[in-house]
């Protein structure tokens, strides 16, 4: 734990590409993404692709201001860690969307984890649970559950990197005040 919480206060950022796939009662998809996260900063970004490899939906975050941009309805809402985890369930109501963001990539910034001998093996966030599959560091298959709600992550590359996350603007055009969905 101690090696884990060193190497992610000495990184700028981390960058990961990944598939998502998430199940709620209603449907089930998948996508391919790129998470952004500034660990000291407090800043990430998520992005999902569609199949043609253009932007679907953006979720930016500095601190506990979120802004969500969904590309192909042309949507954006604002608000709160809080107001974003009731309309989409795996994300923990009092935690920042940055340290969920560094502990799916495998670095304990917010809950209570389990460790093994080669990385987190699993862990709680409040009413989150992420589980990974190996456990080890940098992590593989990632299980995050909340309620009925399962997301799967596979990280494909995940990478330290000097990035910033870019401050979120809503385009002109977009229709405002739309709850985000996945």
């Amino acid at each position: 734990m101690r090696q884990l919480t060193a190497r992610m206060e000495s990184l700028h950022a981390v960058r990961s590409l990944m598939r998502i796939r998430i199940t709620t009662a209603a449907r089930t998809q998948s996508f391919r993404a790129q998470l952004l996260v500034e660990p000291q900063r407090g800043r990430m970004q998520l992005s999902a692709y569609t199949p043609f490899g253009t932007e679907a939906m953006t979720l930016s975050a500095d601190g506990d201001r979120i802004v969500f941009l969904d590309h192909v309805n042309h949507t954006a809402w604002q608000g709160s860690a809080a107001g974003l985890a009731g309309t989409i369930g795996f994300f923990d109501p009092q935690t920042n969307p940055a340290a969920w963001a560094l502990d799916v990539t495998g670095f304990p910034a917010r809950g209570d984890f389990e460790t093994s001998d080669r990385g987190l093996a699993g862990g709680t966030i409040g009413s989150v649970q992420i589980s990974f599959d190996p456990p080890s560091f940098p992590p593989h298959g990632v299980t995050v559950r909340r309620g009925s709600e399962t997301l799967e992550i596979t990280h494909l590359e995940l990478v330290s990197t000097d990035a910033d996350v870019q401050p979120a603007t809503i385009p002109s055009g977009y229709r405002c005040c739309v709850e985000p969905r996945m």
